[in-house]
């Protein structure tokens, strides 16, 4: 295993826990690659720059410029040509294809982030895990097996044979497979033992230098709700932006606390600001804030939290949780 790791990844979430796994494992002179797909996710390259964790940040294009580059059959049939499509568009002589001196830790293996399975052949490939997903994605069938082979298309989600770990935080909660496979994530107990100082420059990462939010967030003295929110209308899962905003209206006004902070997804295009804009004790947190953050902030704890069904909350410090789940959502709401 090298002391180097080159992270590929799409979320702010993997972000936090590519920072993670670099204090876990003590690595060194690690190189972060964002695969567009997030907006704004640009706005943080210079900010991740500066930090001890990355020697460079680089950004690379997405599935969607992929495949319109390509060409749709091209990128179906023939990917393998994304390598030379995105040497023209990225600069990586910092990885070279010859000396094999970092791992590649990737997140959520899926087809935007293949170029680096053909493009370094030498190396060694680790997965990290992408939430439930992980979990409950099941092995491709033999037929599949065949077509990608036939095709010489890498299988998705860590099933690749050149995948050799998948760190996860429950392992042996991990498919069958993938169990034989299985290296345990620990970033909660990594996140306990960072310094301050590294948890504050976290914090301020990801909140923009926002210091009066980060102000908010550590007194002590004020009661605090947190509503974690979803790109339900985006995602066309229920009718209407609308629809959407009563919702979590509903749940801000249950809430009996001092404070409300609303924890918007990376990928909704609602403006809550506007939205909710005179009710002073509602605090709107970035939306490329990771929300697992919360857990480090000393004495931060949450009287009550709402959400449809985002697993995000079951990670927080919360003494009530209301979780719709998906299948009152499916009942109530969906299309």
């Amino acid at each position: 295993m090298k002391e180097k790791g080159v992270f590929v990844i799409t979320s702010v979430y993997h972000i936090l826990i590519a920072i993670l796994l670099i204090e876990q494992k003590n690595l060194r002179d690690s190189i972060l690659v964002i695969v567009k797909l997030t907006p704004n996710i640009d706005t943080l390259v210079e900010p991740l720059k500066k930090s001890p964790w990355f020697t460079d940040v680089k950004l690379m294009m997405g599935r969607s410029e992929q495949k319109r580059l390509l060409g749709k059959f091209a990128y179906k049939f023939n990917r393998k040509n994304v390598v030379t499509l995105i040497d023209k568009t990225i600069d990586l002589s910092g990885i070279d294809n010859t000396i094999t001196d970092f791992d590649f830790y990737m997140a959520s293996p899926d087809s935007a982030k293949q170029y680096f399975l053909y493009k370094y052949k030498k190396s060694t490939f680790f997965m990290l895990e992408d939430g439930t997903k992980t979990y409950l994605d099941l092995e491709p069938n033999v037929l599949k097996k065949i077509g990608h082979s036939i095709l010489n298309k890498p299988l998705n989600n860590g099933y690749d044979k050149r995948f050799t770990k998948v760190y996860a935080t429950n392992p042996s909660g991990l498919p069958p497979i993938l169990k034989e496979k299985g290296a345990l994530l620990n970033w909660r107990e990594t996140f306990k033992q960072l310094p301050q100082e590294k948890k504050e420059l976290l914090l301020d990462i990801f909140l923009g230098g926002n210091k009066s939010v980060t102000q908010t967030l550590l007194n002590t003295n004020k009661t605090k709700s947190i509503v974690v929110t979803q790109p339900l209308s985006e995602d066309k899962k229920m009718e209407s932006e609308v629809e959407k905003i009563k919702i979590y209206t509903d749940f801000i006004e249950s809430c009996k606390t001092d404070v409300v902070y609303l924890k918007p997804h990376p990928r909704e295009k609602t403006d809550y600001h506007t939205v909710f804009k005179g009710q002073d004790h509602v605090v709107i947190l970035e939306q490329l804030f990771p929300v697992e953050l919360l857990n480090g902030i000393p004495g931060l704890q949450f009287e009550s939290g709402f959400t449809v069904f985002s697993s995000s909350l079951d990670h927080l410090n919360v003494k009530h949780k209301v979780n719709l789940g998906l299948d009152y959502f499916r009942e109530h709401y969906a299309k």
